[in-house]
C-alpha cells in the first residue's frame, strides 16, 4: 500500500468512499448556506482555530489570545490544537472552506486509517472497509462532530496503528519510516487539543503494542523502535504539552475537587444505549425527549448491529487458531467501558494524580476504545461471514470427500447463532 498506483481496485473503491462520504456531508450544507456549525464548534473551536489561522498568517506563532478577557494562552490553552498540522488550512484558506476540510478530513483520516490497519492486517477490502466505516463515519465520532478535536485524536490513533502493525510485521529495511510515523501520529493524537481523549488514545496505543511485543519474536528490537517513537512523540508534543500543563495549572482547574475528574460518567442504566441508542429517547423527529442524566451526544457510542452481532459471535470462537489476531480488541473494549462509568469504579481516584487529565472530566469519551474494539471486531467477523465459498470438488476429490465422516456442529458453532437472540431478549427485558 506504498503506492496509490499499486492498490487494487477494491481498495481504490473503499478509499475514495471512505473520503467522499464525509468530504460531500459537510460541503453540500455548507454550500447550502448551512455549514454543520452547533455547540462549542461555534463558539469555541472554530473561533480559535481561525484566530490561530490567522496569526499564522502574520507570521507569528499562534501562542497567545488576546482576545479572551485580559489574555489568555492560545497555544497552551490547548483547545485550539494550535499545535495540530490541521491548523495549517485556516492559514492558507477562507475560515467556512478550511472548517469544512478540517471536519471532512479528520473524519475520512479516521475512516481510511484504520482501513489500511484493517488491510494490512491481512483482511479484504469489503470487510476492512465495513469496520472502517463502522469507525470513522459512524459510532462515537459521528456523535463528536460537535468537537473536532475528539475526531482528529481519533483518526490519528488510527494511523498511529497502522505504524505499530508495520513496526511489529513489516521489513526490518522500512522501520526507521513506520518510527517516524508513529511518533508523527502520536503527537497528533497529543496536540489534538482534547487531553482526555488523548489520553484514552494513548492507552489503546499503548495496550496494542503490548500485544504486538507479546507476540513478536525479537520483543527487545520491537521495544527499542517502539520506544523511540514514544521518545520523538513527546518531544514533537511537547510544544504544546508543556506550556498546556503550566496553563491548567494556573487556571481554575487548578483548584477542583478530585471528584471532578468523575463528571460525565455513566451509570449503569445508561449503558443499555449502547444496544439500543435511543432507548433514553432523544435522536430523530417523532422520538420521545432525552431523559438521561448526561448530554445524548457524550455517551452515544453505538457501533450498529451488525457490530454488536459480530461482537458477540466472535466470543464463541475464542480459541481458533486465528483468534490471537482479534482478542486483544475484547480489552480494549473492556477498558473504554470501565473507563466510561467512572464514577463507579476507583479508577477517578487513581486517574485524579496524572497532570492535565487528572484536572479534566468526561470519562465517557473513552467510549472511542469501545467503538475502535466494535469496529475492528466487525471487519473481523465480516472477513469470516463474507468469504467466498469453497470451489467445488473435481470427481477424483469427490471419492475421497464421500469417505470422510460427517460431524456435527460443536457448541461453539451453534452458540455462534445465539447472540443476535441473546440481544433481541436483552432489549426486550429492558423495555
Amino acid at each position: 500500500m506504498s503506492r496509490l498506483g499499486a492498490l487494487g481496485r477494491g481498495d481504490r473503491l473503499a478509499i475514495a468512499v471512505l473520503v467522499g462520504v464525509p468530504l460531500a456531508f459537510f460541503a453540500v450544507p455548507a454550500l447550502a448556506g448551512y455549514p454543520l456549525l452547533t455547540g462549542d464548534g461555534v463558539i469555541q473551536d472554530f473561533p480559535l482555530r481561525v484566530l490561530a489561522g490567522e496569526v499564522l498568517r502574520h507570521g507569528h506563532l499562534p501562542v497567545y489570545d488576546p482576545y479572551d478577557w485580559s489574555g489568555s494562552p492560545l497555544l497552551g490553552g490547548i483547545d485550539a490544537g494550535a499545535a495540530f498540522p490541521g491548523i495549517v488550512l485556516f492559514a492558507l484558506l477562507p475560515p467556512l472552506p478550511a472548517w469544512v476540510l478540517t471536519d471532512a478530513g479528520a473524519y475520512a483520516g479516521a475512516a481510511v486509517g484504520l482501513y489500511g490497519f484493517l488491510r494490512l492486517s491481512r483482511l479484504r477490502p469489503l470487510p476492512a472497509a465495513l469496520g472502517a466505516a463502522s469507525y470513522g463515519l459512524g459510532g462515537f465520532l459521528s456523535s463528536q462532530a460537535v468537537h473536532i478535536e475528539v475526531v482528529e485524536a481519533g483518526a490519528s490513533l488510527a494511523w498511529l496503528l497502522v505504524a505499530l502493525e508495520r513496526l511489529a510485521h513489516g521489513t526490518r529495511h522500512r522501520r526507521p519510516a513506520w518510527t517516524a510515523l508513529a511518533a508523527a501520529a502520536a503527537a497528533c493524537v497529543a496536540v489534538a487539543g482534547s487531553p482526555e481523549t488523548s489520553f484514552y488514545c494513548i492507552l489503546a496505543a499503548a495496550i496494542y503494542a503490548g500485544h504486538l511485543l507479546l507476540h513478536s519474536g525479537s520483543r527487545r528490537i520491537l521495544a527499542g523502535w517502539m520506544a523511540l517513537a514514544g521518545m520523538l512523540a513527546f518531544a514533537l508534543a511537547a510544544v504544546e504539552v508543556l506550556p498546556g500543563t503550566d496553563a491548567v495549572a494556573a487556571s481554575q482547574r487548578a483548584q477542583v475537587t478530585p471528584g471532578f475528574i468523575g463528571a460525565g460518567s455513566l451509570d449503569w442504566g445508561e449503558l443499555t444505549t449502547l444496544l439500543a441508542p435511543h432507548l433514553l429517547g432523544g435522536g430523530p423527529i417523532g422520538l420521545r425527549p432525552y431523559v438521561g442524566s448526561y448530554n445524548l451526544a457524550e455517551i452515544d457510542a453505538y457501533a450498529g448491529i451488525l457490530a454488536l452481532v459480530a461482537t458477540a459471535a466472535l466470543a464463541t470462537r475464542w480459541r481458533d487458531p486465528g483468534a490471537v489476531r482479534w482478542r486483544v480488541w475484547y480489552l480494549v473494549g473492556a477498558v473504554g467501558l470501565l473507563v466510561a462509568i467512572g464514577s463507579a469504579t476507583p479508577l477517578p481516584d487513581l486517574l485524579a494524580h496524572l497532570p492535565v487529565v487528572g484536572l479534566s472530566r468526561l470519562p465517557s469519551r473513552a467510549l472511542l476504545l469501545y467503538g475502535l474494539a466494535c469496529s475492528v471486531l466487525l471487519a473481523h467477523w465480516a472477513d469470516g461471514a463474507l468469504a467466498p465459498p469453497a470451489r467445488p470438488l473435481g470427481r477424483g476429490a469427490r471419492g475421497l470427500a464421500l469417505s470422510i465422516p460427517l460431524t456435527l456442529p460443536s457448541a461453539g458453532e451453534l452458540a455462534g447463532a445465539l447472540p443476535p437472540l441473546a440481544v433481541l431478549a436483552l432489549l426486550v427485558a429492558v423495555a
